[in-house]
């Protein structure tokens, strides 16, 4: 109820619809005059025919502004889309590239079906982190890789927002936005001080991305409605610009890996279970010898109490 008063609210403050509220009302009241007063019947139809003739000369007249505006803001629009395509289609690489390296599955077939929640869950499950990452020089692991890549999500991602804020579609600014400011995003960007914390408390984690960072439904949504504002203002653009690409013709489907070179391997589960039986037990130990000195302590205590007494 809420959300729909605050439309309501916001539609009113639009002087355009306003102003056509105002006509309708004088149209009916035209029409009342009209139909049920006789004494003012010729009146009522001049003034309704004139009301609907106002209507019809206004809708015409705020198109045609509505389009030379448009076409004045077609250049900035071209930019823009270009822009937001060539950033999303870097995203779109990013885990397309990630699912290649470690996803032993056939791969998506088309955008919508990479960025899912199921199939976002599978590069997070599989991918080793400590692997180095293919095709990339000079040669680093898939920490620093992430880590890199995400920051220039976010720095990229704002810079656009910076230079078209007055231009820019209040949707495709929405989606971006909550891109750039999501919880996955600072997750990647911070994995790395994540694995030190734990190294320095000496607890074992499995090197995985699904370890730090999970993609939840609502970036999976930011991320698709993003791509289809991109197919839509393509299809609109087209026409200024023939050369312009899709968004969709970026992705590019893969052969299938059976053993992908970024996947984590059984040697790496091993050894992380390993380590966290080590850990487990170490805990216990300490428990236990905490206990004991907490016991220890207890019957010290009451040996004294009973000295006292006596």
């Amino acid at each position: 109820m809420g959300k729909r008063i605050d439309t309501i609210i916001k539609h009113l403050n639009n002087k355009s619809t306003c102003l056509y509220m105002i006509l309708c009302v004088l149209i009916i009241f035209g029409f009342v005059l009209w139909q049920f007063t006789p004494c003012l019947e010729e009146f009522g139809l001049s003034f309704f025919t004139g009301m609907i003739g106002v209507l019809i000369t206004i809708a015409i007249v705020e198109n045609i502004l509505k389009s030379i505006d448009a076409e004045k803001t077609v250049p900035l629009r071209l930019a823009a889309y270009e822009e937001i395509r060539s950033y999303l289609g870097k995203y779109i690489d990013f885990w397309a590239s990630a699912y290649r390296d470690s996803v032993p599955d056939n791969p998506p077939d088309t955008i919508q079906d990479l960025f899912t929640e199921i199939e976002m869950e599978k590069i997070c499950k599989n991918l080793y982190l400590d692997s180095n990452k293919p095709s990339v020089l000079p040669e680093m692991k898939y920490w620093d890789w992430i880590v890199q890549s995400a920051q220039r999500f976010k720095e990229n991602g704002d810079k656009i927002l910076d230079r078209y804020v007055n231009c820019l579609d209040p949707t495709a600014f929405k989606y971006i936005h909550q891109i750039t400011d999501s919880g996955l995003i600072l997750a990647l960007s911070n994995i790395i001080n994540m694995r030190k914390h734990y190294i320095d408390a000496g607890v074992p984690r499995l090197p995985v991305l699904y370890t730090y960072a999970i993609p939840v439904k609502a970036h999976v949504d930011n991320i698709n409605g993003l791509i289809q504002w991109c197919e839509q203002q393509h299809k609109l653009l087209l026409k200024h610009d023939p050369k312009i690409i899709s968004v969709t013709k970026q992705y590019r489907v893969w052969d299938r890996v059976r053993t992908p070179k970024c996947m984590i391997t059984e040697y790496a589960i091993e050894k992380y279970q390993c380590d966290e039986r080590a850990y487990k037990q170490k805990i216990l130990k300490n428990f236990l010898r905490v206990r004991e000195i907490r016991s220890d302590e207890l019957n010290k205590i009451y040996l004294e109490k009973i000295n006292t007494k006596t």
